[in-house]
C-alpha cells in the first residue's frame, strides 16, 4: 500500500489528474485532485447509455486507471490499457494485481496507425487527442495538420470497436493560447466531431455537464458554454457507435 501511495504521489505533467474508484481509495486513502474532472459523473453517464457487462475494453491514456478499474467493477470482462507515463502505468498494474482485476497494462503511448487483430466492444479515448504533437506524435506538426490527424484518429477506430467514448479539450497541447476552435464553443467542437465521423460513426448521445454537476443529453439550452464550469466542465462527452460492420 505504501508503494501504491508513492507511485500515485510522483509528480508529472498529468499527475493528480483523476479521482480513484472506491475500491482503490480503500487501499491508498483519499488523494488530492488539482481540478475536478467529474469522473464519477462521467461514469454514471456512460453506464446509463451503454452496457459494460462482459465487454472487452481498450483504455487509451488511462492515467491512473479510474475508468479501467471502474469498468471491471461494472462487469467488463477485460481492459487493455495504454498509458505512456511509467508511474501511472505501474500504479494501474499494481492495483490490478492487488485487486485481481483482468487489466493488461502497456506502458507506452498508443500509436494511432498501428495494426492489431483484436476487436473491442468499447474504446475509451478520453481527453487524449488534443495532446497530439505534445505527449505523442510529431512535435513539429501545425495546428491545422493536427486537427486533420485528430479526425483521422476518430475514423481509425471505426472498424476496431462497436462503441467509442470520446472527449477532447478545446486547447491544443493544453495551451490556453492555442484554441482548436476559433471561439472555443461546444457547438464548434460538436461540428468538428460530426464532420470527422461521417460514414464511420453514429452519435448515440452527447453528454453535457450542467450546473447540477451531472451529465445530461445535449439540448438547445446546455449547448451554450457555462463559464462557471470552466474549460474541462464544458467538454462534451461523446458516445459513438460504429457504422462499420
Amino acid at each position: 500500500m505504501d508503494k501504491l501511495q508513492k507511485l500515485y504521489d510522483i509528480t508529472s505533467k498529468h499527475s493528480h489528474y483523476q479521482k480513484l474508484p472506491k475500491s482503490v481509495t480503500d487501499l491508498v486513502g483519499e488523494v488530492k485532485q488539482e481540478i475536478n474532472r467529474y469522473e464519477f459523473e462521467r461514469l454514471d453517464y456512460i453506464t446509463s447509455n451503454i452496457e459494460l457487462t462482459n465487454k472487452a475494453i481498450l483504455d487509451i491514456g488511462a492515467n491512473t486507471g479510474f475508468f479501467s478499474v471502474s469498468s471491471i467493477e461494472n462487469g467488463a470482462n477485460s481492459v487493455d490499457v495504454y498509458e505512456g507515463d511509467k508511474s501511472h502505468a505501474d500504479f494501474i498494474s499494481d492495483i490490478s494485481d492487488v485487486l485481481n482485476l483482468n487489466i493488461t497494462t502497456n506502458q507506452r503511448y498508443f500509436e494511432f496507425d498501428e495494426t492489431f487483430d483484436k476487436k473491442y466492444d468499447v474504446v475509451y479515448l478520453l481527453n487524449v487527442i488534443h495532446h497530439l504533437g505534445d505527449d505523442f506524435g510529431d512535435t513539429k506538426i501545425s495546428i491545422e495538420k493536427a486537427k486533420q490527424k485528430m479526425s483521422e484518429i476518430l475514423r481509425y477506430f471505426s472498424d476496431k470497436t462497436e462503441f467509442i467514448i470520446f472527449q477532447m479539450g478545446y486547447c491544443w497541447k493544453g495551451n490556453r493560447d492555442l484554441l482548436l476552435f476559433e471561439n472555443g464553443t461546444k457547438s464548434e467542437m460538436i461540428s468538428f466531431v460530426e464532420n470527422s465521423i461521417k460514414n464511420y460513426w453514429d452519435i448515440v448521445n452527447i453528454g453535457v455537464l450542467e450546473s447540477d454537476l451531472s451529465y445530461h443529453n445535449l439540448n438547445d439550452s446546455n449547448i451554450q458554454n457555462e463559464p462557471k464550469l470552466k474549460e474541462f466542465g464544458n467538454r462534451p462527452l461523446f458516445i459513438l457507435k460504429s457504422k462499420i460492420k
